[in-house]
């Protein structure tokens, strides 16, 4: 048997990245502007992104913050009424991430969905899924419906098919989200 990781969702790498990416330091010597920070993720780092873009509350240019966040097949719901319309792949995967052993009795759920972080804070979202891939795209839906009704500026792309994650990521797609990102982060 294969060890899973457990989810720690205290201090996040990418929260980590984002801190550092902000330093004084490091981003006069990388040439980073601080209060242009995006963050883009496929899967389950569309997850980790949509999560740290939730994560926080306040100035989106401060600390782990983020400005924007682009993610494509991010499952952000891992409670058990997020995964309802989930087969039993995607469950199974959830409750090893989790290390829960039945979720619908997974605490730690909560905390590793995007969709129940939400505050008035937190940045815009573009959200790209296909129609009939495994994450299913009420969870996309969903999202981008609860952002729109939280007052955050959100773009829902669903393409027909079942292709997941970068597979979903042609021409025309990368070019929406790079719309959205440089619209959102300024040119």
């Amino acid at each position: 048997m294969v060890p899973v990781r457990r989810l720690h969702l205290s201090r996040s790498t990418a929260a980590l990245a984002v801190e550092w990416m902000r330093d004084p330091g490091n981003a006069e010597k990388y040439g980073i502007d601080p209060n242009r920070i995006g963050a883009f993720g496929g899967s389950a780092g569309g997850n980790l992104v949509a999560l740290l873009g939730t994560s926080g509350t306040g100035a989106l240019t401060t600390g782990s913050r983020v400005a924007a966040v682009a993610e494509l097949s991010g499952p952000v719901d891992l409670r058990a009424s997020g995964l309802v319309n989930a087969g039993d792949g995607l469950t199974r995967i959830t409750r090893e991430y989790l290390g829960c052993d039945n979720i619908n009795r997974c605490a730690q759920s909560v905390d590793a969905s995007a969709s129940s972080r939400l505050d008035r804070s937190d940045p815009p979202v573009f959200i790209g899924t296909s129609s009939d891939e495994f994450i299913p795209v009420s969870q996309s839906r969903d999202f981008a419906a609860q952002l729109d009704r939280a007052g955050i500026r959100a773009e829902l792309v669903v393409v027909p098919g079942f292709l997941h994650s970068i597979g979903i990521l042609d021409e025309g797609m990368r070019a929406r989200v790079a719309a959205f990102l440089h619209a959102e982060l300024g040119r």
